[in-house]
């Protein structure tokens, strides 16, 4: 997260608790919140939302905030002005008025489907049919419920976790079942159902605001693609958020630091590159030229896991020349540019025929989370996002590019060797 993107969300963290000091609790879940639909926006996905009763009417309301201006003006770019011009001269006044919006469903605003689904199947499934017809890898499922407990919204989170979406929740009281279903969960301090409800409102408002500003806070840069027609590059601060949000099955009770949880079977390893093979620093000198530090024993490591004959693979979301080299030396094939990571990962064990029950994916950061949600087994580095960590199977004793790499290779030889 760049230092521009912190100030915006520090800002609006502070006008909130300002007002409302009963959210003080919150600001990790409120930072985590806005990171996560700044990159869903710009991976070009989508904010999918549902509540019932009061929480139907903030669903609707969030929809309503993220998909026109809310705080601040959303012009269409450039490109895409021009294309109205060329293609619709008489309309041009018209459409062009258009805004820029952020794609966000409400889940509630049908009455066929619901209906029908309550009366042919069952309705407590009604949100979750329309999350299961409707989302993709990398989306956010966004659920209200005052307790925690409402069925229709849990079911639908399950379905969310199940397609690799992330799931952020506003609750109250304890946070009921929905708790466990979230990677991000926002709880109004009260056990009072409408104290709850009035306390979301100033939260949700907060998060829309901010993150809008995160978006379209740079009038010279206009959309974010992920909303409009046209390819406009560089869009505003959503451009520097990486990726989202968090992951699999939950955590296991044994140590953490064991590697017992490692499958028995192999069929591939999966590797993010900065914070794994590295300390997730970049060294940047004079003349802006970056460079890395790696660690030779994890170059040994790899070495002994391509002795098993165990598939690795490397996941980058950006495209750099020295994660090709670094790949091409460990002789690990690399998908660069990778802006979702999760669909590829997806539809590349599809194709290979793997089952994601043998797959162990080791990343260290939210950029991550969605993919790792795919496989039986998560490793991370023991200086990993706590996100990250909250979730892994595996944690190295050893921090990112100083011998994590190295003991997961041989937690996994060990493993293949050891007879069950």
């Amino acid at each position: 997260m760049g230092q521009q993107m912190q100030s915006i969300i520090q800002t609006h963290w502070q006008r909130l608790v300002s007002r409302f000091p009963q959210w003080e609790q919150a600001e990790a879940s409120f930072t985590q919140t806005v990171q996560l639909l700044a990159d869903c926006v710009a991976r070009r996905n989508k904010i999918l939302l549902c509540g019932n009763g009061g929480s139907a009417a903030d669903a609707e309301h969030i929809a309503g905030e993220l998909m026109k201006s809310f705080v601040l003006a959303r012009p269409l770019p450039q490109e895409f002005l021009q294309r109205i011009e060329s293609t619709y001269p008489d309309h041009k006044n018209t459409l062009s008025a258009l805004e820029c919006g952020i794609a966000a469903i409400s889940l509630v605003s049908g009455v066929a489907l619901p209906t029908a689904f309550a009366n042919d199947v069952n309705g407590e499934l009604c949100f979750a049919q329309q999350v299961y017809a409707l989302a993709r890898p990398g989306d956010v499922l966004l659920g209200i419920s005052t307790s925690g407990n409402s069925a229709n919204v849990n079911h639908a989170l399950r379905v969310a976790r199940l397609l690799a979406c992330a799931t952020v929740g506003l609750t109250g009281r304890t946070g009921g079942e929905m708790s466990a279903l979230l990677d991000v969960e926002l709880r109004a301090p009260s056990s009072i159902t409408a104290h709850v409800q009035e306390l979301h409102l100033p939260m949700y408002h907060a998060l829309c605001a901010c993150l809008e500003e995160c978006i379209f806070g740079n009038p010279e840069t206009g959309c974010p693609p992920s909303t409009c027609g046209a390819t406009v590059h560089g869009h505003g601060m959503a451009a520097q958020a990486k990726q989202t949000w968090q992951a699999t099955q939950p955590p296991l009770t044994q140590d953490k630091g064991s590697m017992a949880a490692l499958p028995p079977r192999v069929e591939l390893l999966v590797f993010d590159f900065d914070g794994v093979f590295t300390d997730n620093l970049v060294r940047v000198d004079q003349h802006g030229n970056e460079a890395v530090f790696c660690s030779r024993g994890d170059s040994l490591g790899i070495d002994m896991l391509r002795a098993e004959r165990v598939p690795m693979l490397i996941l980058s979301t950006e495209t750099n020349p020295v994660v090709s080299a670094r790949a091409g030396k460990l002789r690990i094939p690399v998908e660069q540019g990778c802006g979702n990571k999760a669909a590829f990962l997806a539809a590349y064990m599809q194709q290979q025929g793997i089952d994601p029950q043998n797959v162990v994916y080791m990343g260290n950061d939210v950029n991550d989370l969605a993919a790792m949600r795919l496989v039986g087994c998560v490793a991370a580095p023991g200086d990993a996002h706590p996100a990250v960590l909250n979730i892994a199977h595996v944690v190295t004793t050893a921090p990112g590019g100083r011998g994590a790499v190295r003991e997961v290779c041989e937690g996994i030889c060990a493993r293949l060797k050891r007879p069950d």
